[in-house]
């Protein structure tokens, strides 16, 4: 038993150090030129274990351009994001409405990724929500948004148990009375009943010198 034991907690620390060294999200933002053609946009660093993440706006080493395929179809009226993680096992796509990207020149656009983990450290979900402000954070004539005027936030969130709800019994009204009827307690004998009596009957008629 205790060879096992060990057995086991060797296998969770092998699973939960193989999900772990996964660290890193790669940003993309859709290309206006077609539907699946995403462009590279940034880079999401993050440690599960001390639930910490950072972006930075880099490309080195990376394509430019990434094929994504989703259903999320072409509109110049959405701002369409996608998030890889760098072993290609989880990808995630967000479409907000233009608006609420476009903000007044030379303020900064706050945004944020919301990162979900279960309790082996493996990356679930993800969320994406925007700051909502109204102007034009885009160049003039132009469909470029100006990146170095967006503040990205990073929050990892951890799945945890959640306090216990209060579960009431069932209660049995009385039709007539409307009132509510109050079970008495049985004994051991009347709750189990089919039970003993077979087994004394088995007892009883079996032979005294087996």
């Amino acid at each position: 038993m205790f060879f096992f034991q060990i057995l086991t907690k060797f296998f969770i620390s092998l699973i939960i150090l193989y999900t772990v060294t996964a660290k890193q999200l790669h940003v993309y933002r859709r290309s206006l030129e077609s539907k699946d053609q995403f462009e590279y946009r940034g880079l999401i660093d993050y440690d599960f274990e001390k639930g910490v993440a950072e972006y930075s706006s880099t490309a080195h080493g990376m394509e430019r351009f990434i094929e994504i395929n989703t259903k999320v179809g072409v509109s110049n009226d959405l701002e369409t994001i996608a998030i890889v993680s760098d072993t290609s096992d989880f990808t995630q796509v967000f479409s907000v409405p233009k608006g609420l990207v476009e903000s007044v020149p030379n303020k900064i656009l706050e945004e944020e990724f919301g990162l979900y983990f279960n309790r082996m450290g493996k990356l679930v979900n993800a969320d994406y929500s925007v700051q909502s402000i109204s102007g034009a954070l885009k160049q003039p004539k132009q469909n470029n948004l100006m990146l170095k005027n967006i503040k990205t936030r990073v929050s990892v969130l951890k799945t945890k148990y959640g306090p216990e709800p209060h579960l009431l019994r069932a209660a049995t009204i009385d039709t007539r009375t409307g009132k509510v009827q109050v079970e008495e307690s049985k004994s051991f004998f009347v709750k189990y009943w089919y039970i003993i009596v077979p087994v004394v009957l088995f007892l009883l008629l079996s032979p005294q010198g087996e």
